[in-house]
């Protein structure tokens, strides 16, 4: 356990696995009591919390689905009676479909955009309203990915609704400066559950794997940008998207 995010009090949404999980977990070593939400998978959220406690850190599980909006009010004000004022918020959960656009329908649309750009609508907003005035500069970070930069064949909603978060960063960045610094993470291929090589067919491996650095990149060193980004040393960083994606995007 460290000390640098000590006293803070942080948000991980779709905490259950993948990077979600190790965000919650990154920033708890830190320091932080992090509230872990999760909507449908009660044991890999059980799991987070006994793995995060048996190091030390402090967590609680808080289920909500962030494409409702009464769940995610609900949820902000339970944090609030608890835990007290949020000083660090990762807008992580998010869905991904790949499929030939001219096949995709509203319901694929409905799905993505739900969760993807209106989940994030929901908390950024309840985060932001939290936030807003103060002067100890709390951090709110979207979870992006490369495609909101590069799209990709049979997956136009997915990209879409990344470049939304993206640029969703770069308005609240500025109307809520200087008291919040809202950033994005935009990671690269990273090895999950949803991206599995041994599940991968041998083209679309390959494909992951075109970056300079040849290869995947681990849960981990995302959420070693989100602990950055959430630390004492990123107090002038705002507006801005790191990207951990072994040099897929050089923007």
């Amino acid at each position: 356990m460290t000390q640098e995010l000590n006293g803070k009090i942080a948000l991980v949404t779709g905490s259950c696995r993948g990077i979600g999980r190790a965000c919650g977990k990154a920033l708890a070593i830190a320091g932080a009591q992090v509230v872990l939400n999760w909507n449908e998978s009660e044991d890999d959220i059980n799991n987070v919390v006994t793995e995060i406690r048996s190091l030390g850190g402090k967590c609680m599980p808080v289920r909500a689905d962030v494409s409702n909006e009464i769940d995610v009010r609900q949820m902000f004000n339970y944090i609030d009676e608890v835990w007290g004022a949020i000083d660090i918020v990762v807008n992580n959960a998010g869905v991904a479909l790949s499929k030939p656009f001219l096949d995709s329908t509203e319901e694929d649309f409905q799905y993505i955009f739900d969760t993807n750009v209106r989940g994030a609508f929901f908390v950024g907003k309840e985060a932001l309203r939290r936030m807003q005035g103060r002067s100890d500069l709390p951090r709110l970070i979207n979870i992006g990915s490369e495609l909101g930069y590069l799209g990709r064949p049979n997956n136009a909603l997915y990209a879409a609704s990344k470049a939304a978060m993206m640029n969703l960063t770069k308005s609240w960045a500025t109307e809520f400066a200087p008291y919040v610094l809202v950033n994005t993470i935009a990671p690269g291929p990273i090895s999950t559950r949803m991206l599995d090589p041994k599940r991968m067919s041998e083209e679309s491996l390959e494909l992951e794997l075109n970056n300079p650095m040849g290869r995947l990149g681990t849960v981990d060193e995302v959420a070693g940008c989100v602990r950055f980004l959430s630390g004492p040393e990123a107090t002038f960083i705002t507006g801005q998207t790191l990207g951990p994606n072994g040099g897929a995007v050089m923007p």
